[in-house]
């Protein structure tokens, strides 16, 4: 389960707020239009790339009443449930980028590292 908030709205004004809480989410289907959109993560703090995920997204999930809801996402909303499923699969943003854009931030998160 995971609930997904838009952490953007205040830099982005044109992003509406976006809440909602995702049960026992599956992934069935991505397009193949790739999106470029620079990403961040409160697990990672004051890192952000582009990153590059599907356009498109169809999913499966039940609601807070535990009813079973199938449905597309586009946009903000399917960039945000993939980089919260993501996580579901142990899998940072950071993994997705290109070994020197890795190299370009590494001493960034090393120093996340040793405040931790």
């Amino acid at each position: 389960m995971f609930s997904i908030t838009t952490p953007l709205q205040g830099d982005a004004p044109l992003i509406g707020k976006v809440e909602q809480v995702f049960i026992n989410p599956q992934m069935i289907e991505q397009s193949t239009d790739i999106v470029i959109y620079n990403e961040g993560c409160l697990s990672i703090p004051d890192i952000y790339r582009g990153v590059e995920r599907s356009a498109k997204v169809k999913v499966r999930y039940q609601n807070l009443l535990f009813d079973t809801i199938e449905e597309e996402l586009d946009g903000i909303r399917a960039r945000i449930f993939l980089h919260e499923y993501d996580h579901l699969e142990g899998i940072l943003f950071i993994d997705k980028l290109s070994p020197l854009q890795r190299k370009l931030i590494a001493g960034k998160l090393n120093k996340i590292r040793k405040q931790r």
